[in-house]
């Protein structure tokens, strides 16, 4: 499905031309491949952060799953009873170790050379988009946009259904003032 934004369309990191030409020309591989390659990439950053709840990417910082407690919402007739849920929570910070170079590996079947380098480009392209602010939709994971005047991360709708489903079955209720 496609992203919208303030009627401008908003570029998949793992599908933009931009970083697709410059993994192809940096790293001297063929365009399909390439893309067949970031695809396999954000295939494994998705299944690395369900799997260890954590995933921490150069370029941008770390994800995590974050438990949300139920709460209740006071009405005028009414307190309302949300059931617990997850959020995958974004922090910006610098980032020493990462899997992320030993998943390209892995998905892709470079040389840990290769994954290397795959990653150091990849990290760059990160670090400069999000300096910039620009739009980045990393597939299966989320999006890092302007929203409501802040650029922030936005969690993949389906990731959340994923992270959340233990939860599926627990409907909010009200429970009437006395």
């Amino acid at each position: 499905m496609p992203v919208k934004h303030n009627e401008r369309p908003i570029v998949a990191a793992m599908k933009s031309t931009a970083c697709i030409v410059l993994l192809e020309t940096k790293l001297v591989l063929d365009k399909e491949r390439v893309k067949h390659m970031l695809h396999e990439t954000g295939v494994g950053l998705v299944a690395e952060l369900l799997e260890r709840k954590e995933l921490s990417v150069k370029g941008l910082g770390a994800f995590r799953v974050a438990h949300i407690p139920f709460c209740r919402k006071r009405m005028s007739d009414a307190t309302r009873i949300m059931p617990p849920a997850k959020s995958i929570v974004f922090q910006t910070k610098p980032v020493i170790d990462s899997r992320v170079q030993c998943i390209i590996r892995e998905k892709t079947k470079l040389s840990q050379t290769e994954a290397a380098a795959f990653y150091r480009i990849l990290a760059a392209y990160f670090r400069e988009s999000f300096a910039k602010k620009k739009d980045i939709v990393l597939d299966g994971l989320g999006s890092f946009r302007d929203v409501e005047g802040r650029y922030r991360f936005v969690p993949d709708d389906v990731l959340l259904e994923i992270v959340n489903s233990e939860y599926r079955d627990l409907p909010a209720f009200d429970l009437p003032k006395v």
